[in-house]
């Protein structure tokens, strides 16, 4: 549990009374700033593509904007509030602040609170229930009951009710992880390629041939009979890679036979619109073998607002043309494999792998390259939030990072192979593959809706006491 979390909860359930509405909001404005302005300093990295000043007014903007959920979760929070049940309401007003901008078009997921989790494998196998809001709702609840058994009169009464709390959710825990693991429906032999590129060297045309050349060897090297996928990092080189007569009959080579499959990253043009992809080859068909990301960052793939952000210098983030989203999802298969893909940040939402398990996914992959953001922890975050996405869905997951992390991920959470950041590296592994759906796949929206009507009818009731009053 994050023990930083205490000091803020035990301020918000004291404080709440003598304090007013837009007083809470500011609280909470103030709190979601720091958290997510922290979070995002990341973004600092790309000062070597753009101007300091227009990075800093995108960081300040974004932060901003993210902490107004917290502003109105804080409002809520003192609106609906009663003493009695101010345990219970503040974990649920929680579970729709981190719920809520987890959509739109410039939704994040960042720094909620159920990723601290990622080591703890006890309650990270509630995910597979609850999701990663469903852990912030316990951590939260944990600590509005602790907080709880220090200013309460009943203590002992607050006591007990925090053990059998703890006692339920570590024996739920312990089956799941250690009783209840899921059925594997059949394996597949992968081979994942590290290369680390630096952006610098990756943006050069005159790189362009070198580098596929390079991803090719390193593959021959690596590879043996038995593997049947291949996997390299997001847009191998900025270029339509897939147009290049002589990479494309290097990689017949490369893919010996029908059973053997090469996943990779490249940018793809399709009638007049670019589109950042993942391409399976051998290509049968571009409704079957191409993958177009659906979920573009904003300012980096596209941008929101684009003429205001021209008037900031912005434009060398991403040269040339926007992206355009993939509206249809494919679902790449290789031989028993039918994977679930994403392309670096579509792996921080949970909604997004949802959809592929909907279609019948079995193994998830994910191609990121974070080499934009150099040695700051963007990487530890995907690799982090990854993992969740593990639990969630209990698939096992392959991540390609070009820099890092590249990992293989457990269906339980487990990060079973790592290649350190900033290193040339491969994976070669069995991975198992699954096709039994949890709750949390099926019933994703269960716990932001029961949460939505928990604090309606508590919202109504206060109403209800105070007009009797």
């Amino acid at each position: 549990m994050p023990i930083a979390l205490l000091p803020l909860i035990y301020d918000l359930m004291v404080s709440v009374e003598a304090e007013s509405h837009g007083s809470m909001f500011k609280k909470g404005v103030i709190f979601g700033f720091i958290l997510l302005g922290l979070s995002h300093l990341w973004l600092f990295e790309l000062t070597p593509w753009a101007p300091i000043a227009g990075i800093a007014l995108l960081w300040g903007s974004y932060s901003i904007f993210l902490s107004i959920f917290y502003g109105i979760g804080f409002y809520l929070f003192s609106l609906i509030y009663t003493r009695h049940l101010r345990w219970l309401i503040l974990p649920l007003v929680w579970v729709l602040i981190e719920w809520a901008r987890s959509y739109g078009p410039l939704a994040n997921t960042v720094s909620s609170l159920g990723y601290s989790q990622v080591l703890n494998q006890g309650l990270l196998q509630w995910a597979s229930l609850i999701g990663v809001f469903g852990l912030s709702f316990f951590l939260v609840l944990f600590s509005c009951i602790i907080i709880e058994c220090l200013i309460s009169k009943h203590r002992i009464i607050w006591i007990l009710f925090l053990i059998i709390v703890t006692v339920s959710c570590t024996s739920v825990s312990y089956y799941m992880f250690f009783f209840n693991p899921p059925t594997s429906v059949g394996s597949i032999e992968i081979l994942s390629i590290q290369p680390n590129y630096s952006q610098k060297f990756k943006m050069d045309p005159k790189n362009f041939d070198q580098i596929q050349l390079d991803l090719i060897m390193q593959t021959r090297i690596h590879e043996t009979r038995k593997t049947e996928l291949i996997v390299w990092p997001e847009i191998i080189t900025a270029s339509l890679n897939m147009s290049n007569k002589t990479f494309r009959k290097n990689l017949d080579v490369l893919i010996l036979n029908k059973t053997r499959h090469l996943i990779f990253g490249t940018p793809f043009y399709e009638k007049g619109a670019y589109y950042n992809t993942a391409v399976k080859f051998p290509i049968s068909s571009t409704s079957q073998s191409v993958y177009k990301k659906t979920k573009l960052m904003p300012f980096g793939e596209y941008w929101p607002f684009r003429q205001i952000f021209r008037l900031l210098n912005l434009k060398n983030l991403v040269p040339g043309a926007d992206y355009t989203p993939g509206i249809k999802r494919t679902m790449l298969t290789a031989n028993a494999a039918k994977i679930g893909m994403a392309i670096c940040l579509e792996s921080i939402y949970p909604q997004h792998f949802i959809q592929a398990i909907e279609k019948g996914a079995n193994l998830l992959v994910t191609i990121a390259n974070n080499a934009w953001f150099y040695d700051s922890s963007a990487s530890a975050k995907l690799l982090q939030m990854t993992t969740l996405r593990a639990v969630e869905q209990r698939r096992t997951v392959i991540q390609c990072a070009n820099t890092g992390y590249s990992a293989i991920i457990s269906a339980n959470g487990t990060v079973l192979k790592k290649i350190p950041a900033n290193t040339k590296g491969f994976i070669e592994s069995s991975v198992s593959l699954y096709s039994q759906r949890t709750f949390f796949s099926r019933y994703s929206l269960f716990l932001p809706l029961l949460s939505i009507g928990l604090l309606s009818l508590f919202f109504v009731l206060g109403l209800n006491v105070k007009f009797k009053k």
